[in-house]
């Protein structure tokens, strides 16, 4: 059986300083995949994902998101009428609004912020996100808050962080915070997630923690 493609690349090309880092690159991801990018340091593949992700803009190509309801196409380079256009915006917003999170090698928790609360902010229907209806119906948002933190809270217990719900994110080992981070991208419901070096600075335990985490995500798939 086929798997169903959840975004295609066709003639990508990028020039960073004068230099071409990548040209006419041409991938495919399909639901389920596992895909890895190797490369020396500076070989482009953090590129890669910034283009990928809404981060920077391909100098030339097409992008097809296929992962949301509704595909979505993005032609390089882009004309001035596109930028213009609210809804027409290639930026990591747009990108994410189609299935698509990615991870940093320099991990980006709220450092402040509890790891619940660091989960539960990606949320769909988080009640932060309309401060107006939190406001109008407050019953309403008072309960949805409480079924977000649940959920939060499972999460972190299949991190084996069950009991530090209410520690703040800079009280973790770098291992427990990449964790996190993916597992705040996958309580945003996304269907591609791409990590950028994800086992980077890890001692042997916590690579064997993350790899655990991300080999149960693909049986998920």
């Amino acid at each position: 059986m086929n798997s169903t493609t959840l975004l295609r690349a066709e003639g990508l090309k990028k020039a960073l300083g004068g230099q071409v880092v990548f040209d006419a690159l041409d991938l495919k991801l399909s639901q389920g995949e596992v895909a890895l990018l190797r490369g020396e340091n500076g070989s482009g593949k953090t590129t890669l994902l910034n283009v990928l992700t809404g981060n920077l803009e391909s100098d030339a190509g097409t992008l097809h998101y296929l992962a949301g309801k509704t595909p979505r196409a993005y032609r390089f380079p882009r004309g001035w009428w596109q930028d213009v256009n609210p809804i027409d915006h290639f930026t990591p917003e747009s990108v994410a609004r189609e299935g698509v999170s990615r991870t940093w090698q320099d991990v980006r928790l709220f450092n402040a912020q509890t790891l619940r609360d660091n989960i539960a902010v990606s949320e769909q229907g988080h009640p932060g996100e309309n401060p107006l209806m939190t406001l109008l119906v407050p019953l309403l948002s008072s309960r949805r808050e409480k079924c977000i933190n649940q959920a939060a809270d499972a999460m972190l217990a299949r991190l084996g962080l069950a009991g530090r719900e209410q520690s703040s994110a800079d009280m973790i080992s770098l291992g427990q915070s990449k964790r996190v981070a993916i597992a705040r991208s996958v309580a945003a419901g996304v269907r591609i997630l791409f990590l950028d070096e994800p086992l980077a600075g890890l001692d042997r335990q916590g690579i064997q923690d993350v790899l655990r985490l991300l080999e149960s995500l693909v049986k998920i798939c």
